[in-house]
């Protein structure tokens, strides 16, 4: 075996050992291929470096750079390969591929050969088979992978029956089930498979049809109880308060740091569960339910949320209550994200919150498809907090160029690498005035803006924007630039 295939093995076979990936990159510089060695550091860097650091301006450009012009040498396959869909390199190597099980079988064995492929997002095409994802799951590959993807499958969960009880997952943690229907059958299949007590992610639930049959919440904590999970997302699988209640001191939840339990008509009471709980998430999504519309107050307040960092609240509706009981939070003062999407919360109502001192690490907010104006653009330019923010959301609103002359002109958003405007237009918003539509005008105040040097990605979809003006940002940002 050759030195450089020996590598590559132990890269695979160890894929979190970046010693590994970095004598690789000294052994093909020294044969002649220096650019692969040196997006190899250049990725390893990126990864161990805040999202604010100022080496991770230079390091995005390099590494940029080097996958246009060596992107499809380095993945091993053709780009444009019949069922692959996707790929993500980290640190180097190709990590995580979106594709069929036809392709996985045939050039994607050529791509796991050469790359520590730990996730798999399994796509469907008119050509594949059930056969096709049993016969993926015998492969050498396969036993590699640590997540598993099945919410782009065409098949439901009980009809993955043999798939999920018979194939090797010697490494598998993740398993995510999002929008597979037959929540039925899934408590019997878990109790069957080989990989129940080594999983620590499971995501199920997100079909929200209410004629089919439930998730048996009961049976499914009694086999969940065998495991310690980190991350468990239950959306929309017909949840009540005593389900949450009787989940939240099962020992498979001890570990929990992260619960999604959006779209389940959780009663308001069902706050108490938090309070009983063993353990410490840093994030909960509420979307939807009626918990977190109107009991917002009484969750935060429970120990099993002191540590929280993430909180989803979209389609909440727009109780100043919950701005009121937000703001004064322990929750605000250590947030990393909040999303309100969808909660047609007055830009007034949010008073409380731009004026509070809030938390120096918040990277994301998301305040789309509410009622957010220029006043309410006004307020986040004046928040202290908002000088951290790496990502925000202000899509669907009701916001004019003077938004953007507001938001060019803040020094707070120095930070800022996403931006989404898109939408805000007097066609799509119910109610606009002729008036309330960014042009031309604001979207150049944000190309000469001194203070968005940072930005990687704006979302202006659904605002008509001249030819011209593209031209601005692109001379402003560069290619590394998606707008």
């Amino acid at each position: 075996m050759s030195t450089e295939a020996a590598l590559l093995r132990t890269i695979r076979e160890a894929p979190e050992d970046d010693t590994v990936r970095l004598v690789y990159a000294d052994l093909v510089e020294e044969e002649g291929d220096p650019d692969r060695g040196e997006f190899i550091r250049v990725q390893i860097a990126l990864a161990n470096i805040s999202e604010t650091d100022p080496a991770r301006r230079a390091l995005e450009d390099r590494e940029h750079a080097l996958l246009a012009e060596h992107e499809s040498r380095w993945l091993g396959v053709p780009t444009d390969s019949d069922g692959l869909t996707a790929w993500q390199f980290v640190r180097g190597f190709v990590d995580d591929v979106s594709a069929t099980p036809n392709f996985m079988q045939n050039e994607g064995s050529d791509l796991c050969a050469v790359n520590p492929v730990r996730r798999w997002r399994v796509q469907s095409s008119q050509s594949d088979m059930p056969e096709d994802l049993l016969e993926a799951g015998r492969r050498g590959w396969f036993s590699r992978l640590e997540a598993l993807d099945l919410s782009g499958w065409f098949q439901s969960i009980g009809e993955m029956e043999r798939f999920l009880t018979r194939s090797d997952f010697a490494r598998l943690r993740e398993l995510d089930l999002t929008g597979q229907p037959g929540l039925d059958d899934l408590p019997g299949i878990l109790e069957r498979s080989q990989f129940l007590t080594q999983l620590k992610v499971l995501r199920v639930g997100g079909r929200g049809f209410y004629d089919e049959a439930p998730l048996d919440a009961e049976n499914m904590i009694h086999v969940l109880s065998k495991t310690r999970l980190t991350e468990l997302s239950m959306w929309a699988c017909q949840l009540a308060a005593e389900d949450i209640r009787d989940l939240l001191v099962c020992d498979c939840c001890q570990e929990l740091t992260s619960l999604n339990i959006a779209d389940n008509q959780i009663a308001p009471d069902g706050w108490d569960a938090f309070r009983e709980g063993r353990c410490r998430l840093r994030s909960l999504d509420l979307t939807g339910t009626p918990l977190g519309a109107i009991s917002l107050e009484n969750v935060l307040q429970q120990p099993s949320l002191s540590e929280l960092r993430v909180l989803n609240l979209n389609r909440c509706g727009s109780a100043m209550a919950n701005i009121r009981a937000l703001a004064a939070s322990r929750f605000w003062t250590q947030a990393e994200e909040l999303q309100m999407h969808s909660g047609t919360i007055p830009e007034n109502s949010l008073e409380s919150l731009f004026t509070s001192t809030g938390s120096p690490n918040l990277r994301v907010l998301e305040v789309s498809e509410n009622y957010f104006r220029d006043a309410g653009v006004a307020g986040l330019c004046s928040a202290k907090w908002a000088g951290s923010l790496t990502t925000l959301d202000l899509s669907r609103n009701y916001l004019t160029d003077e938004s953007l002359r507001l938001l060019a002109g803040c020094e707070r958003f120095a930070q800022l690498r996403t931006l989404n405007l898109s939408f805000n237009n007097h066609y799509d918003q119910p109610g606009a005035d002729p008036g309330d539509r960014i042009t031309d005008a604001g979207l150049r105040a944000l190309a000469q803006s001194p203070h968005l040097t940072n930005l990687r990605k704006l979302d202006i979809r659904g605002i008509l924007c001249a030819h011209e003006t593209r031209m601005a940002f692109q001379a402003r940002f560069g290619s590394r630039l998606r707008a």
